[in-house]
């Protein structure tokens, strides 16, 4: 998507701003959304322009010709997902209300965002990651597969998937989710490791 300079102003005055959007929206009182740059350093480059368009309006135009203006109308969403699943997992156990937090964003942007957005793949294992760790299994690794439907060559799902059924003891399992993962993303070096890891433990003498 390409936008051209003098169009970006009225297509940023589109985006709603986001004070407007927080004072109309009730969140519970324990939400978390970043607001300092320690904050933003912790989440991709998108979140902090979003946030705060005013201050970055060049890199605001930036990512939606990359992201494309439906997808960065609702990044925020994503952001502050990203930003309570951390927070939740600083934690032990991760702090149920702040996954539930995560989980009610992914499952906005999932309901907001273009079927074909590029950042769904990444939402979808997000939110698997999410439900596991709600104890939602069924529902997790169902998102997971999800993910390899919509980019089959993503290798993250299939690692999920791997790591899911090896803390349950189903290496057999573990190894069919890899090799899948192996077939499609075959330049995949993190799913290469991880074969050639648990062959090692297999076979310790070799």
């Amino acid at each position: 998507m390409n936008i051209d300079k003098n169009d970006i102003r009225p297509l940023l005055r589109l985006l709603p701003p986001l004070a407007f959007i927080l004072a109309l929206t009730p969140l519970p009182a324990s939400a978390l959304w970043p607001k300092t740059d320690n904050d933003f350093a912790l989440l991709p480059p998108y979140c902090k322009p979003r946030f705060q368009e005013d201050r970055h309006p060049e890199q605001a135009r930036k990512w939606i010709s990359i992201l494309g203006k439906s997808t960065y109308l609702h990044i925020h969403h994503y952001c502050k997902g990203l930003f309570n699943l951390m927070k939740a997992q600083a934690s032990t156990p991760p702090n149920e209300t702040l996954l539930r937090i995560a989980l009610k964003q992914w499952n906005y942007v999932d309901q907001h965002w273009p079927h074909n957005s590029k950042l769904r793949p990444e939402m979808l294992v997000k939110r698997g990651d999410t439900l596991i760790l709600l104890g939602q299994i069924s529902e997790g690794l169902i998102s997971y597969q999800a993910a390899m439907k919509m980019k089959p060559d993503y290798s993250l799902p299939y690692l999920r998937m791997a790591d899911y059924f090896l803390k349950q003891g189903e290496r057999d399992e573990a190894l069919k989710w890899l090799g899948k993962g192996s077939k499609q993303a075959p330049r995949s070096n993190k799913i290469r490791r991880k074969l050639q890891q648990l062959e090692k433990e297999a076979n310790p003498t070799q």
